[in-house]
């Protein structure tokens, strides 16, 4: 219900969770915690990657079955950024029969960019236009060639030099601002029920799974215990 907080506790928009309401309506929730039917407030944690371009288009989706979502995330959370996901399609494409079975989303080189010194975009950046572009050409012209020889790929998309590319994605980061409060972790501390929600099997954890078959997420308990101490 509305005192409910659903915390994604890892992950990011390559979840697909489905749920059918008793009164017809469906949706396959990625990014927004799946209690939103319920009237549940979202919180996408510090260990959760936000994709605003793929956000934007489920929040238009739940408001066209008569939701609108309420949405907190941490400031520290990462931001997935177009060359993210060029990056991670490149890699797939050019890996032919031996395929990790990435989802093509962006999420795994969003996490590698942001080990990186001075490449890092999170929730809390994306109140700043200014800054948003700023931190994207310097990806551009200094992380994505470096990235791109490290992986072996000659190319990523046609789209990679364009000025238009940063202009849409800094539109997008803005609306994702608006549409989503900043918060910290107090917000566990609000007097919700507190309602976890992981994506993706135990056996593509990072730390347990076989690779390549893994996520660069952890999948069990471990962010969960993290993030209910600090609760």
């Amino acid at each position: 219900g509305p005192d409910t907080l659903v915390i994604r506790f890892n992950g990011g928009s390559q979840a697909g969770h489905t749920v059918a309401a008793p009164d017809g309506r469906r949706h396959v929730f990625s990014q927004i915690g799946s209690g939103s039917f319920s009237r549940a407030a979202s919180y996408l944690s510090r260990f959760f990657v936000a994709n605003p371009i793929l956000f934007l288009e489920e929040y238009q989706q739940l408001l066209a079955l008569g939701v609108r979502p309420r949405v907190f995330a941490d400031r520290r959370a990462p931001v997935t950024t177009p060359y993210d996901i060029m990056l991670n399609q490149a890699l797939e494409t050019a890996r032919g029969h031996g395929r990790h079975g990435s989802c093509g989303m962006g999420f795994g080189e969003t996490i590698e960019r942001q080990e990186r010194g001075g490449f890092s975009l999170t929730v809390g950046d994306l109140a700043d236009g200014g800054c948003i572009a700023d931190q994207l050409r310097r990806i551009r012209s200094h992380y994505l060639p470096r990235r791109m020889a490290e992986l072996g790929l000659s190319s990523v998309s046609e789209f990679a030099a364009s000025d238009e590319l940063i202009d849409r994605f800094v539109t997008d980061a803005r609306r994702f601002d608006q549409l989503v409060q900043p918060v910290d972790e107090s917000i566990m501390r609000s007097g919700r029920q507190l309602l976890f929600e992981g994506a993706q099997g135990l056996l593509l954890d990072m730390d347990r799974g076989d690779f390549p078959h893994v996520t660069r997420s952890n999948t069990g308990l471990k962010n969960v215990v993290e993030l209910a101490a600090a609760a």
